[in-house]
């Protein structure tokens, strides 16, 4: 059977329904553009090859109607399937569509939202003269599109299950425990990572994008719930959000335009800063056995081994008894010791000095026996040195015996390096202790 009566489709319809969409997804999966700045549409692999086939049959669809041979069956149902994946997508974008028309007109980047209702357009056009030429090719494009409806709701589910634990985190206790077992089972860890780094809480499919715009609105007016997030991330992996890297995606880790630092200057460690690492640890000591007291010094060498300036930021867990005694910065290779002064007075100078990009640290206490560090601006590819001293008192058991504990980096805001390793010297009457 051939296809009725019909003008072949031409060069330009194959741009505007194949070529223009592919590239779009190419885009999006090298600069991440649409991920740093709205949501993700392609947070995972499944999510990549579903998205990809609108290009690809809408290609196929095109070839088949310039021969004008009978369709396969098989491409009628990818047909449907693609355009199962193009609405769904449309959908995604439609709140954005009055905005990227407004940027059409000023820059043509706002082109780029209007891909998947061009794919959606073609697909359906295409597959609707391709499914003419058989018999019962109505049905067999609706099963198509049923197919595709599924892998959405299946490549989706993980997104939509944390959507949902998100929403019963704020309920009652009854509901934060159910929200907790929830995400353990079937929610996606990387994406609860992702807000908790502040990422928006828009949805990467229709099912988690209905569940969210019910709760953040359909132009997604509210902002992330970072708090929920984070604390949600902690009760079900047993980790602070920032003991790991902001997660990856599925195509590499790709750049995002819009990745500042958030917390800089603030009173938060937040969230991993990218190419910014721990080079260097050390702990030097002496102790005073007939006091029960010691004087700790901890070396820090932290890298920034990007292209622009970065906030290093630590939180340390201090002995009990313990007090911070001296701080020390290098400053072109000379050290330059900390002044003290009440808080409201140091954290003022901070900003201060913060703002005007000098040499600053600030050691704070951030709560009972700790202390929030932060160093600003280690510079592009160098390095910066700085010292905490610490005296302790010894920890005495019912016993008599004594035991000294360290200080602990609690939070960070950077990475470590591959080849790191800690060291320890410890000195006191007569006896060395190296590790």
């Amino acid at each position: 059977m051939s296809y009725p009566d019909h003008s072949r489709p031409g060069t330009g319809a194959l741009v505007v329904a194949s070529i223009f969409p592919a590239i779009v997804i190419l885009i999006e999966l090298v600069t991440g553009i649409c991920a740093g700045a709205f949501f993700d549409p392609v947070p995972t692999v499944g999510h990549v090859v579903l998205i990809s086939l609108v290009p690809i049959v809408n290609c196929l669809l095109w070839r088949a109607l310039r021969t004008e041979d009978t369709a396969p069956v098989w491409l009628v149902i990818v047909g449907g399937v693609g355009i199962a994946v193009a609405a769904s997508y449309s959908l995604l974008f439609l709140p954005m569509l009055p905005f990227a028309f407004i940027a059409m007109i000023l820059v043509g980047i706002g082109l780029l939202p209007f891909a998947p209702l061009a794919g959606l357009v073609f697909a359906v056009r295409w597959t609707g003269e391709t499914a003419a030429s058989r018999d019962c090719g109505g049905r067999i494009a609706l099963g198509g599109v049923a197919l595709g409806v599924v892998a959405l709701l299946l490549v989706d589910l993980p997104a939509t299950i944390t959507q949902v634990a998100l929403d019963r985190y704020d309920g009652s206790v009854q509901q934060r425990r159910s929200a907790v077992a929830l995400m353990r089972a079937l929610g996606d860890r990387d994406m609860l990572l992702r807000q908790s780094y502040g990422d928006t809480a828009r949805a990467s499919g229709v099912a988690s994008f209905l569940v969210s715009a019910w709760t953040n609105g359909v132009f997604w007016n509210d902002q992330p719930r970072i708090d929920a997030a984070r604390e949600l991330y902690y009760r079900v992996t047993g980790k602070a959000f920032n003991a790991a890297a902001r997660p990856g995606h599925a195509v590499g880790d790709r750049t995002r335009l819009f990745a500042w630092d958030d917390d800089q200057g603030g009173e938060a460690v937040g969230g991993r800063v990218p190419d910014l690492a721990l080079a260097g640890s050390r702990i030097d000591g002496a102790v005073a056995a007939r006091d029960s007291l010691a004087y700790l010094e901890w070396t820090i060498d932290l890298a920034n081994r990007g292209d622009i300036q970065r906030e290093a930021r630590f939180t340390i867990a201090l002995p009990e008894g313990a007090v911070a005694s001296r701080a020390t910065l290098w400053i072109n290779g000379e050290p330059r010791e900390a002044s003290i002064a009440g808080r409201g007075e140091t954290r003022a100078a901070y900003s201060k000095v913060v703002s005007a990009l000098r040499d600053p640290l600030l050691v704070t206490t951030d709560g009972a026996q700790r202390l929030l560090v932060q160093v600003f601006p280690i510079q592009p590819h160098t390095s910066m040195r700085l010292r905490i001293g610490v005296t302790a008192p010894f920890a005495i058991r019912p016993d008599g015996r004594r035991t000294l504990a360290l200080p602990t980096m609690v939070e960070r805001n950077f990475g470590l390096d591959a080849d790191l390793r800690h060291a320890i010297w410890i000195e006191g009457a007569g006896r060395r202790a190296r590790r």
